[in-house]
């Protein structure tokens, strides 16, 4: 969320800082075509940061524990190949619920027309999601928080790997990015 929210918290609110809206919207692209252009630069940066992220995690790993075997959550023995498949997948889990805290970042953004408040806010949500997770709350609601969808990794690294936490969350986020996307007229 914070990386999400570093970029896609500014995107918007940056152009009112700076007063750039004008010059900008004076070109030849319409109103939804910067949109739509600004949404996609957060959605690459969340996808290159999230990438990054991983590989370095990955090369340290590697570095610090060698290429081989690893125990899964379950305590079984993963082969090296299997185990870096795995984590990858798992890394690449972490996308849809990042781009969802980056659709509110923008969201907030063009909202409230603060950095500030474009980037903070969603960090604070995510806090608050995450906290609620952990207060003794019915699980469909704890399902239901954006944050949860970041756990999802964890039902594949076990022995025998199950995915509907992860379908879930992609398809349950999917829709609240859909919902958030506002009417953009030329």
């Amino acid at each position: 969320p914070v990386l999400a929210s570093s970029v896609a918290g500014d995107l918007f609110s940056g152009e009112d800082r700076d007063r750039t809206w004008p010059t900008l919207l004076t070109r030849s692209c319409g109103r939804a075509d910067v949109f739509a252009g600004k949404v996609i630069v957060a959605a690459a940066f969340v996808c290159l940061a999230t990438f990054v992220l991983a590989a370095s995690s990955i090369a340290a790993g590697i570095v610090a524990f060698g290429y081989g075997p690893l125990i899964d959550l379950s305590g079984a023995l993963m082969m090296p190949a299997a185990a870096l498949e795995r984590i990858v997948l798992a890394w690449t889990t972490t996308i849809p619920p990042s781009i969802a805290f980056a659709a509110m970042a923008v969201l907030v953004s063009v909202a409230t027309r603060s950095s500030a408040a474009g980037i903070g806010l969603p960090v604070v949500a995510g806090l608050a999601m995450q906290l609620a997770a952990y207060v003794d709350a019915p699980a469909a609601a704890r399902r239901l928080l954006l944050s949860s969808a970041f756990d999802a990794w964890h039902g594949l690294l076990v022995d025998q790997p199950y995915y509907h936490p992860l379908v879930e969350g992609v398809v349950e986020h999917l829709a609240a990015l859909q919902a958030q996307r506002p009417d953009v007229d030329d």
